[in-house]
């Protein structure tokens, strides 16, 4: 009996140490186990990390020539110098302005204050697409704006600016009317509530680097921008300058579009608003004379209402006369101001001449 527990004792106890060898054998399968599936996130993504990097280079190697950065520390400066409104047009300078002291505002005329001498052409209505002709490798490419050229080789500049301090080209821009299917918003027929929109696009080149590079209209310049200075009398303009070289996208080009919105000044309004409202006194005040007078036959004869209606009608034109800018005869105003006005007075004066005949 001792016999047969002790090897039964035994017995188990070979059962327990390969049971307990058996679980450490698991457990060190299931390490290893874990140990290669934490190793496949890393190596999956190391993975993605460099065919995304490979991605990003392929896509920088493609859009070479549209890759964009700081430009040139210049501006163009925008002088107002005439608002044509029945010729629909504005003359507007343009000069170069050095601005690389824009901290306080302080800006100098390109050719003032540099000892290098520019030469830099300067486009209307042109666009700017990457891209150079005939490129000469022994010109070095210091700013990448220069990748872009007018999409047409033939265009000539309109000026050369740079230069000199005085260099400066005027341009005439075109307006047209803001809202088409809004009356009031009418050039000259809206008067005085009409709106004016012009545009301009403009695209500079460095031509001393386009000329040694046998590549016509090439060698964009990049720069900071424009301002418009200047104002004129009884109208209020404002700009909205837009620079696509700050565009990331390289179709974008390198242009400078600048949008003009011309409007009748605040003191033309009320000077006009001022004026209907006298012209509608006066006929109101000439309807209730002729009213008493020729019907009621109580305060005057109809002769002196005869002569009140005289120099009212009279009156009418010269009260349109002193409107700031107005237009020829037919605006809105003269539709709901003289037009009425002058049908009410005259109306009075026939009726009057009539009763007094009778």
């Amino acid at each position: 009996m001792k016999q047969a527990l002790s090897s039964g004792k035994s017995f188990t106890r070979e059962e327990s140490t390969v049971r307990n060898s058996n679980r450490l054998l698991k457990r060190q399968g299931r390490k290893r186990v874990l140990k290669r599936n934490s190793l496949s996130p890393a190596v999956s993504l190391l993975l993605v990390f460099l065919l995304l990097a490979s991605s990003v280079n392929a896509q920088g190697t493609k859009h070479l020539l549209g890759v964009k950065r700081k430009g040139a520390p210049v501006q163009l400066r925008g002088t107002l110098i005439k608002f044509d409104p029945e010729g629909q047009s504005m003359k507007v300078s343009w000069s170069l302005i050095d601005s690389t002291n824009t901290e306080n505002s302080t800006f100098y005329s390109a050719g003032d204050k540099f000892s290098v001498v520019r030469q830099w052409n300067l486009y209307r209505d042109a666009k700017a697409i990457p891209g150079l002709r005939t490129p000469n490798t022994d010109i070095p490419v210091i700013n990448l704006y220069d990748l872009y050229c007018v999409d047409d080789p033939t265009l000539a500049p309109i000026a050369t600016l740079g230069q000199h301090k005085f260099d400066s080209v005027i341009t005439e821009i075109e307006f047209t009317c803001s809202k088409e299917n809004d009356a009031f918003s009418q050039p000259l027929f809206g008067y005085p509530l009409d709106v004016w929109t012009g545009s301009i696009v403009l695209v500079l080149t460095d031509r001393i680097t386009a000329e040694q590079a046998h590549s016509s209209n090439c060698f964009v310049l990049g720069i900071r921008g424009a301002f418009i200075r200047g104002s004129i009398l009884n109208w209020y303009i404002s700009s909205i300058v837009i620079n696509t070289c700050e565009d990331p996208d390289p179709d974008a080009g390198c242009e400078i579009h600048v949008k003009f919105v011309v409007r009748r000044s605040y003191i033309v309004k009320a000077i006009a608003l001022i004026v209907v409202f006298i012209g509608w006194a006066t006929t109101i005040v000439v309807l209730i004379l002729t009213y008493k007078a020729a019907i009621l036959q109580k305060s005057h004869a109809p002769t002196d209402v005869l002569a009140v209606c005289l120099a009212s009608l009279l009156a009418l034109p010269s009260l349109r006369a002193i409107l700031p800018g107005v237009p020829s005869f037919g605006a809105i105003i003269d539709l709901i101001g003289i037009i009425p006005n002058v049908i009410v007075i005259l109306s009075c004066a026939i009726f009057t001449v009539t009763k007094a005949l009778h």
